[in-house]
């Protein structure tokens, strides 16, 4: 039997629809798809690869990467529960002895979000990737990073979705330069 392209399209089409309202619970408000509805929102920081998650506790040791939106920063993995998925505005921050260390919205030049939540089979949310809680690159640069080893560091993420929902993760860790 052959199936044309036009099939197989639709095809998808109804397969990914499935897997979308499958994957979530539907806020009765908005319409929207929110990853464990009916709870408060809630943002969980942490690492992992594959669908594995191990969340930061406090004291967890990390490393820094080179921040795609300059300098430096901790590359995370993000949890959520109670937020719609879809495209969200995703706020990192990074705090020292509880003062600003640097601060990044991801949004495009017309402040449209550039972060999609997705849905787990888990039922929590999930950014698609792991992104960088950067330091303030005017701040801390080659000349200067060692001297971020052993600092104790707040690394914040702020994540509000279409509905107006919002939530802050906060993870206290000890970060680590070239070790």
């Amino acid at each position: 039997m052959f199936i044309g392209r036009g099939r197989i399209a639709r095809l998808a089409l109804v397969l990914a629809a499935g897997l979308v309202s499958c994957s979530g619970d539907s806020d009765s408000e908005s319409g929207s798809l929110a990853c464990g509805d009916g709870v408060t929102p809630a943002v969980e920081l942490g690492r992992g690869v594959g669908g594995a998650f191990e969340t930061f506790e406090v004291g967890s040791q990390v490393s820094l990467d080179i921040a795609p939106q300059g300098g430096f920063g901790v590359t995370a993995q993000v949890q959520t529960l109670g937020l719609a998925i879809g495209p969200v505005i995703v706020t990192v921050r990074t705090e020292i002895d509880g003062q600003a260390s640097g601060s990044f919205t991801f949004e495009d030049d017309e402040g449209a979000p550039t972060q999609q939540l997705f849905c787990r089979d888990d039922g929590r949310g999930t950014l698609g990737s792991g992104i960088a809680i950067g330091f303030d690159p005017d701040r801390w640069n080659q000349d200067n990073l060692i001297e971020l080893d052993g600092v104790t560091a707040d690394l914040l993420v702020d994540i509000e979705d279409e509905t107006g929902a919002t939530a802050t993760g906060r993870a206290t860790v000890v970060v680590v330069v070239g070790g």
